[in-house]
């Protein structure tokens, strides 16, 4: 697979586990409505939040984060329990969406970033 210029998109990541969950923990504001999650990204040095997030009214956000030492590009997505039956984040055609061909609104919308924002 490549991108738009014929550079290939395969290579080994050298994003670790432990910047994963770093990034995933920092995607949750630490006073909601009121701390930036951008600001806390950046914060750490490591990371530069490129272009806009998508926040969208399903309650999902993702930012797309460059790790500045190596330029590569991750996505951080994280969802939301907030839609009335709280479970729809976690509900089990999520995890057989392959087989039944139904996406989340929250995973249409997550692919549609990804592609939007693929460089």
């Amino acid at each position: 697979m490549a991108d738009k210029s014929g550079r290939s998109l395969h290579h080994q990541s050298t994003v670790t586990d432990a910047e994963r969950a770093t990034l995933s923990f920092l995607s949750y504001p630490a006073v909601p409505g009121v701390s930036d999650v951008k600001q806390q990204i950046e914060q750490t040095g490591k990371w530069k939040v490129i272009g806009k997030p998508g926040i969208y009214k399903s309650g999902l956000e993702i930012y797309a984060v460059r790790k500045i030492d190596t330029d590569e590009v991750v996505f951080v997505i994280r969802g939301s329990d907030t839609e009335p039956d709280g479970w729809k984040d976690w509900r089990p055609m999520s995890a057989n969406a392959a087989f039944t061909g139904k996406f989340h609104k929250q995973h249409e919308e997550a692919i549609t970033f990804v592609k939007k924002n693929l460089i």
